[in-house]
């Protein structure tokens, strides 16, 4: 790790940004070892983690083939201010407001 203290001591700017409580950790898990044309259905809910702050959210997503997003967000239940299952409902109303931008049926794979 001594790479990285010289890091942050020769970049003020990701000392300041590491310093920073990172309130949302997202990743996506990729999908590739299944081809879902020739097994159709085998889909996966993909992984997940916790966050990496108190009062923060960790938010794992995976893209499933053309028509599928899956998302894993997760908070801790010690703070009051998060709360996992409104999160996930506000991830599907952004989706949703951008697939009404670009009218899009809701069954459309395009």
């Amino acid at each position: 790790m001594w790479y990285l203290n010289i890091l942050l001591l020769t970049l003020p700017f990701l000392k300041e940004v590491l310093a920073e409580p990172w309130r949302l950790s997202t990743s996506q898990t990729p999908q590739q070892h299944i081809d879902l044309n020739k097994n159709p259905g085998m889909e996966s809910s993909g992984g997940g983690f916790g966050p990496v702050a108190d009062d923060g959210y960790g938010v794992s997503y995976i893209i499933v083939g053309e028509n599928l997003i899956n998302f894993h967000v997760s908070c801790k239940f010690s703070c009051p201010e998060t709360d996992s299952h409104r999160f996930g409902s506000n991830i599907k109303q952004a989706l949703c407001d951008i697939r009404d931008l670009f009218h899009l049926d809701r069954n459309s794979t395009k």
